[in-house]
Order: structure tokens, then sequence, then C-alpha cells
């Protein structure tokens, strides 16, 4: 008898493990591509390999979980950073964070981050 047999919760239990695999290496692909073409789109430097997509359990700057959306990006989704935005998508110049952070970090400045931050707490401060 060719292959291996399970029973029903074990068989249940390895596809979940391998799914969770596929999953997490298909997102990396996911991402590298995104990152690849947008590096061509804008006429970044891209030199990023699989092995440097790096996805963290929780986002490092809003400390959400990071996971993906069935069909669609939400605010957990993993999202590539560029550190430095002029060096482009290049080795040691990237990090995997949130969709909703990266989407905050997106082109403000940090003299507007701390405006929003101040108005922000002005307006908590007054309720």
């Amino acid at each position: 008898m060719k292959g291996r047999r399970y029973c029903g919760a074990c068989y249940s239990n390895h596809w979940k493990e391998y799914n969770k695999k596929w999953h997490r290496a298909n997102t990396e692909r996911k991402l590298l591509n995104h990152a690849q073409s947008r590096a061509k789109e804008h006429e970044l430097p891209f030199n990023l390999e699989l092995e440097d997509i790096i996805i963290p359990k929780y986002c490092p700057i809003l400390g959400l979980k990071l996971e993906r959306g069935i069909g669609k990006v939400i605010a957990e989704s993993p999202s590539i950073d560029k550190i430095n935005p002029t060096l482009g998508y290049v080795k040691g110049n990237i990090r995997v964070i949130s969709f909703r952070a990266n989407t905050l970090k997106n082109n403000a400045t940090l003299d507007e981050l701390k405006k929003i931050v101040q108005d922000a707490e002005y307006l908590a401060s007054s309720i």
C-alpha cells in the first residue's frame, strides 16, 4: 500500500500544518513579487530574495497579529516597509509590518506625524 494512512484527527492535523507552511511561503512569495513590481514601476533598486522576507508574528509598530485577509488586504496583512525609501527594496533596508502601519507611514513626514499625535493627544484630553 502506497502513502501514509492517518486516523481522522491525525490526517486533519497533518493538513493543517501543511497548509500553514504553504500559506506562509505563499505570503512571502507574494510580498516579494509585489515589491519587485513596485521597484520596477518606480525605478527603484531591487535585490531581494525569498529568504529576505521575514514575517514576524506581530507588527513591530502597532503590535497587530499579522495575518492575510482572504481574497483582500486587511489592516493586519503583512506589508513590506522600506526603512529608507530612497534606497529601494534592497537587503537590509526592508522589514515586514502591518498594512495599517505602512499606510499610516506612507508619505507623511516626521513633522506631520508629530502634529497628528499632538492633535490626538489634545482631543483626548479635552473629552
